[in-house]
Order: structure tokens, then C-alpha cells, then sequence
């Protein structure tokens, strides 16, 4: 009679009852307890209002108000039960539209991700808008006037939320005289300080002697749906090029297959 077993066994009686009973084995002794739906509430309260956050921060992010959405349909398998129910009620003022098996749902999302991103024929006309979900960007020098310079600032190049796949290109200016090297630090995050996000990868070019200003590069982010982001930095003046390729944590696509598109 494991613990986390009959603790999960014990959670889904309670969702058709208001009480139920768990009984587990500690030191060769069965120990019962009992179980009230009531007291459950009170100890998901904390969970539940984590949750409230990243909703409200999404809802923000998309530019939608409460008021602009017509049903909510849940998703996943904890929905099913009534205290999560309850918490969207309170959330968005409005019952949720049951209809949908959470579970099904899931899988069934999952399938037609997975064949959209092998490009499986069976979904060629599915159309699925994702999202990049951090922001990607590199780091800056600002000027402060007076030929003072402020270095580890963030430049987003990509922001959070943009639908994807997508491309963008912004142009950076070299900051001293006869400067040889630019160097681009590929980060991901919110923070507009450089070193509070993460460094996904880094890249030197180098470009011509000149006066501060004179040379320029453009820097170009292209990222899809397979979590590939390449990073492209072209120098003007010369037309040398360089590229690099960062796939996410999550993407086991080899080098080979990544270059090939």
C-alpha cells in the first residue's frame, strides 16, 4: 500500500464524495485516516493561486479581457475534478464548457503536433499557431552621453509571444574606433539586463578598422516551431556571414537533418 498511490487513489474518491477514507502500510502497522473534500480545498488554495498569475499574465499578454471570452474548455485531467472547476468559475466568472474529454484532448493535440512538426501529409492542411515563448534577443552597449558607455543591457530581437515561425532582423552599430570584433550574445528572457537571462550561444565577426559607428551588422533571428532558432550576422561593409543554428533542450533532430531544413 504505497503512500503516493493510495493518496492518489484517495483524491479521485473525492470527486464524487465529500469524504473518503486511505489506508497505508507504515512500519509493518495499516494506518487509516479520513479524508473531507473541505479540508482538500483549503490545502490546493495555495496551488490554485499560483495558477491565478500566469493566467492573468497570458490573458494581459494576448490583449484580452474577461469579457471577451465566450467559453472556456478545459484540458487535462485534473480538470475534472470539481475544485479546479470551481477555481475557473471564481476566475473567470463564467461555468466552463464540459463537453470535451480533457484527456482525449490532450493526446489528440499532442498526435497532431508531432505529425505537423515531421511534416506528415495526413496534416498538411492543419494550420497550428504557436507561440515563442521567451523572449530571444542579444546583449548591448547603451550610451549615456558624453562618450560614456553602459554595456550588459538586453535588446530584444524576437519578443515573447510573437507567433511563430518567425523572422527578425535589427542592425547594430560598433561602439569604439578601429574596433575589430563584434561579438553576439544569443539570450533568452524578460529582464532587461543582459546577464538575468540565459545565454543560449555566442558569436564573433569580425569587421573593419573604422570610426566608431561606421560599421554596422545585422543581426537575424529565425525561429520555428520545432524550437530551432538560427541566428544569422551579416557585416555590411564586407558581406562576410556567419550562422549558427540552437535547437531547444527538448529537440533530438540531428546536425545533419537541423541543416537540411
Amino acid at each position: 500500500m504505497n503512500i503516493h498511490s493510495q493518496a492518489e487513489k484517495a483524491k479521485l474518491r473525492l470527486s464524487d464524495s465529500r469524504e473518503t477514507e486511505m489506508s497505508c502500510k507504515v512500519d509493518g502497522e495499516v494506518l487509516t485516516t479520513k479524508v473531507e473534500y473541505s479540508q482538500y480545498e483549503r490545502e490546493c488554495e495555495n496551488l490554485l493561486a499560483r495558477i491565478r498569475k500566469p493566467v492573468q499574465r497570458s490573458l494581459s499578454d494576448a490583449h484580452i479581457k474577461l469579457s471577451d471570452i465566450d467559453v472556456i474548455v478545459l484540458v487535462g485531467g485534473a480538470t475534472k475534478f470539481q475544485i479546479v472547476r470551481d477555481f475557473i468559475i471564481k476566475l473567470f466568472k463564467k461555468f466552463p464548457d464540459t463537453s470535451v474529454n480533457p484527456d482525449e484532448a490532450v493526446a489528440l493535440g499532442a498526435a497532431i503536433q508531432a505529425a505537423m512538426k515531421e511534416r506528415n501529409e495526413a496534416v498538411k492542411e492543419v494550420i497550428l499557431t504557436d507561440v515563442c515563448s521567451f523572449t530571444l534577443g542579444t546583449e548591448v552597449v547603451v550610451e549615456r552621453g558624453r562618450g560614456n558607455f553602459e554595456s550588459g543591457h538586453f535588446c530584444p530581437i524576437i519578443d515573447r509571444n510573437t507567433v511563430i515561425p518567425a523572422s527578425r532582423t535589427e542592425r547594430f552599430y560598433t561602439v569604439h574606433d578601429d574596433q575589430t570584433k563584434i561579438t553576439v550574445n544569443v539570450l533568452q528572457g524578460e529582464s532587461r539586463y543582459a546577464a538575468n537571462n540565459l545565454l543560449l550561444g555566442e558569436m564573433t565577426i569580425s569587421v573593419p578598422k573604422n570610426k566608431a559607428g561606421a560599421e554596422a551588422v545585422d543581426v537575424t533571428y529565425t525561429y520555428d516551431i520545432n524550437s530551432i532558432l538560427e541566428v544569422e550576422v551579416l557585416v555590411l561593409s564586407t558581406g562576410e556571414k556567419k550562422k549558427q543554428i540552437i535547437k531547444g533542450k527538448d529537440n533530438d533532430m540531428s546536425d545533419a537533418r537541423l541543416r537540411s531544413g
